[in-house]
């Protein structure tokens, strides 16, 4: 394509728009946190668990290391929210719209989001997120309000961690597997729920077929 940046979505947005998403992250975290508790309850092989194991366990090494939070912030929160987003709901999510529609395309790009980061015991909240971000750059027609979800995902979980990791009597696998209270994970369903009502019904949406358009 001679237009790369429409291909990929990549065109400005409202404040408005990205204050909604992000507000829809905060309703859909409690969600995912009890995903994840359900997701544990699955039976994994040995290898899977130890590599997963080694995975926290290298996460746990780079947050203890005094590199400053900024830093952290642009490794583990900035730089793969950008290049994750230009990658899934970037290009592979335009080119499964193209073969296989909308719906599908949001589904099998939560999934093999969620597959990517080889997190197996957290694959249903990956999944579910990864298919929050897809619907949002459909819906609103910018990459921009994924990057910004993305960003503060991981910023809030980067910043959790290293308050954790300096905990002496808290680990990053205790805090993955905490569970929320079953009322605060029902409002945050309505919250979640009423947010993509909100930006289902109100935000303006580039036709589907303009940024397709090969030269």
């Amino acid at each position: 394509t001679s237009r790369p940046e429409a291909f990929v979505r990549l065109r400005l947005t409202s404040a408005l728009v990205l204050t909604l998403s992000v507000a829809g992250l905060v309703g859909l975290t409690p969600v995912v946190w009890w995903l994840g508790t359900v997701n544990e309850m699955i039976p994994l092989p040995d290898w899977i668990d130890q590599l997963e194991q080694s995975q926290v366990d290298l996460i746990e090494q780079v947050l203890v290391q005094d590199l400053g939070v900024v830093f952290s912030l642009f490794v583990m929160a900035l730089t793969p929210a950008f290049c994750e987003e230009l990658l899934f709901r970037g290009y592979v999510q335009r080119q499964l719209e193209r073969q296989f529609g909308v719906a599908a395309a949001i589904v099998v790009v939560g999934l093999l989001f969620g597959l990517f980061h080889f997190r197996f015991s957290q694959l249903i909240p990956l999944a579910m997120i990864g298919m929050y971000l897809a619907y949002l750059t459909w819906r609103t027609g910018s990459l921009w309000p994924a990057i910004l979800v993305h960003f503060v995902n991981n910023a809030f979980a980067v910043v959790l961690g290293m308050y954790v990791s300096r905990q002496p009597d808290m680990d990053l696998e205790s805090l993955e597997s905490m569970e929320v209270p079953a009322y605060v994970t029902l409002l945050a369903a309505v919250l979640f729920a009423g947010i993509l009502y909100i930006v289902h019904g109100r935000t303006i949406r580039f036709p589907p077929d303009q940024p397709s358009r090969l030269a």
